[in-house]
């Protein structure tokens, strides 16, 4: 059984750049890869949920708008681990920039 989709949507380098519209044929008993991307601002609304004990759900926005991100404890850990890295490293190169225009 071979089913159609086709893919549209913008690209991650580029959000307002739309991609071409291709019908994909896709075989129902193979497996599939999905990408998919969201962007969350300071603005965003976010919260979280905690599933059992073993698993937490990140929101993203609020009302039809939600994107839901889940965790269990080990990918969390590595989740924070490497936020903490990337904001060291952010506010690093803001640093960099503000001297730079000084």
């Amino acid at each position: 059984m071979v089913a159609e989709l086709a893919l549209e949507g913008p690209t991650h380098r580029n959000r307002r750049q739309k991609r071409n519209v291709q019908p994909v044929a896709l075989d129902l008993f193979s497996p599939i890869k999905v990408v998919s991307w969201a962007s969350a601002h300071g603005s965003c609304p976010m919260r979280y949920t905690i599933n059992g004990g073993d698993e937490m759900v990140i929101i993203f926005g609020s009302g039809t708008n939600e994107f839901e991100f889940a965790f269990d404890v080990d990918a969390l850990r590595a989740l924070v681990q490497l936020g903490t890295e990337a904001l060291t490293e952010m506010d690093s190169r803001a640093e960099a920039t503000s001297s730079e225009q000084s």
